[in-house]
C-alpha cells in the first residue's frame, strides 16, 4: 500500500517537474529568438514533449532537460521566497 502511495506522489512530482521545466524552457527560448537571433523551435509542443526519447547532440532528450530545468526554476523560488520571507 505504501509502495503505491509513493509511486503516485513520485509520479505527480515528476510530472511537475517536467511541466515548469518545459513551459520555462519554452519561455526563455522564444525570448531568446524575439531579441537575438531566431535559433530555436517556436512550436510548445516540441518543448512538452515528455514521451519521446529521441536524444539531442548531447545526449539529452526533452524529459532529461525539462526536469532538470524544473529543478533549477523550483530550487531557485524556494530560494527567493525564503529571502523574501526573512526580510
Amino acid at each position: 500500500m505504501i509502495s503505491i502511495i509513493a509511486h503516485l506522489f513520485v509520479g505527480i512530482l515528476q510530472r511537475f517537474f517536467l511541466w515548469i521545466g518545459g513551459i520555462t524552457r519554452w519561455l526563455l527560448f522564444q525570448i531568446y529568438n524575439e531579441c537575438i537571433t531566431e535559433k530555436f523551435p517556436r512550436n510548445i509542443d516540441y518543448y512538452i514533449d515528455n514521451e519521446s526519447n529521441k536524444k539531442d547532440k548531447n545526449g539529452f532528450s526533452v524529459q532529461n532537460k525539462n526536469f532538470f530545468s524544473g529543478l533549477i526554476v523550483t530550487i531557485l523560488i524556494i530560494i527567493l521566497l525564503d529571502k523574501f520571507e526573512n526580510k
